[in-house]
């Protein structure tokens, strides 16, 4: 798995994240797993008027799992979910949740089979 950072245009220009900004949030998402002792973390941003959530910035996640998954509408997917309840969600198994389909194809693509979101 590649332990990079890599941001997203569609996410910067949300946050016009630029600079400092932008190395800040990449030393967080970066700290905020080691931290939690997971393998791989991510930032998505709330694009609130189009009510999806874009991705900002990713540690250890493969890019084929980021680019299958996509914007995540608000309610879909794991993030998405957290988002849209205002709390904690937990996939154990993204391949037979019914609430995970429109992103299966990133996990069978990739070795993601869970997550735990947590909406900032």
């Amino acid at each position: 798995m590649n332990k990079e950072l890599r941001f997203f245009d569609s996410g910067l220009q949300l946050i016009k994240g630029k600079g400092d900004l932008k190395n800040a949030v990449g030393e967080l998402v970066q700290m905020a797993a080691e931290a939690g002792n997971c393998k791989a973390a991510s930032l998505f941003i709330a694009d609130w008027p189009n009510r999806v959530l874009k991705p900002l910035v990713t540690f250890g996640l493969p890019a084929e799992y980021v680019e299958a998954c996509g914007d995540v509408r608000i309610g879909d997917q794991c993030c998405g979910r957290a988002v849209e309840h205002r709390k904690p969600w937990v996939v154990s198994d993204m391949l037979t949740d019914p609430l995970f389909t429109s992103a299966r194809d990133a996990a069978v693509r990739s070795p993601i089979r869970a997550a735990s979101l947590f909406p900032l």
